[in-house]
């Protein structure tokens, strides 16, 4: 396997990115993935990372890159915006087209970065598939859920929850800014992540979609019966597979890429 990084420039915008190839075999199919945010970001870094390492072994280019602000990505925090962000995956998948001739591309999305996927599947031209790792089908449910994580943490740092949600969505109100596992959002980034319902978008471009939920619960949530019966209605091939386990993007110490990988491998093709 090769391995590269660098950095993705197109416009404000300079992405790191690492890029894993194949030696030999090179299928000219290639996975761009969508990180998630916050926390989940790096509990989910060594998973992404084998799981491209696998992928390359079976003839695709991975590329990985950091969204604005992100990481090791130029930007400020408190310039966080979705709609920056999936000009930064139009660029990165601009940057594929034009490092391999034709090539087959595929997006794969965790949480908050499924949602970017999704947006961007259905606006650019070339994408085959699509995966989607347990993603964020309504941005106002995201956020409550990222809030109540917050509290959780805090209950676990000091033995109590400092704010509660509805005293968090108030503090953005009045002072506009939030602390969020030590990053600072804005209003205006909530404002925007509120719009947001991949259940909406128009899927009819796509060929294939993966939803891989990944969770204790043994019955898929209400949100992915509805993305499944608007794929079903719209004539969509839609898998769903469902992995019984703590999800991998919530994990403490290192999470396991075993069913990951035995999962999306061979659904990728």
């Amino acid at each position: 396997m090769i391995q590269e990084t660098f950095f993705i420039d197109d416009g404000d915008a300079h992405l790191y990115s690492v890029l894993f190839m194949p030696e030999t075999g090179f299928s000219n199919k290639a996975v761009l993935f969508c990180h998630p945010l916050f926390e989940e970001k790096k509990a989910s870094h060594r998973v992404l990372v084998e799981l491209a390492r696998s992928l390359a072994g079976k003839g695709f280019a991975s590329l990985m890159f950091d969204l604005r602000a992100c990481g090791d990505s130029r930007g400020d925090v408190l310039d966080f915006s979705p709609s920056v962000w999936l000009d930064d995956v139009r660029s990165s998948i601009a940057w594929l087209k034009k490092r391999y001739e034709n090539p087959g591309i595929s997006l794969l999305g965790i949480r908050f970065g499924a949602a970017l996927a999704v947006q961007a599947a259905v606006k650019v031209q070339g994408i085959e598939d699509l995966i989607l790792i347990d993603p964020v089908v309504r941005g106002r449910d995201y956020l409550n859920e990222v809030f109540q994580q917050k509290c959780v943490r805090e209950m676990m740092t000091f033995g109590e929850a400092r704010s509660d949600v509805p005293a968090m969505f108030a503090e953005l109100g009045k002072t506009g800014m939030l602390d969020v596992d030590g990053t600072i959002i804005s209003s205006s980034f909530t404002n925007a992540v509120k719009e947001i319902d991949i259940s909406k978008e128009d899927f009819s471009t796509l060929k294939r979609i993966l939803l891989i939920q990944q969770s204790p619960r043994k019955s898929l949530l209400p949100a992915y019966e509805a993305l499944q019966t608007k794929c079903r209605d719209g004539n969509i091939s839609m898998d769903i597979s469902m992995l019984t386990a703590p999800p991998f993007w919530k994990a403490v110490d290192m999470a396991d890429s075993e069913a990951i990988c035995r999962t999306i491998l061979p659904w990728c093709r």
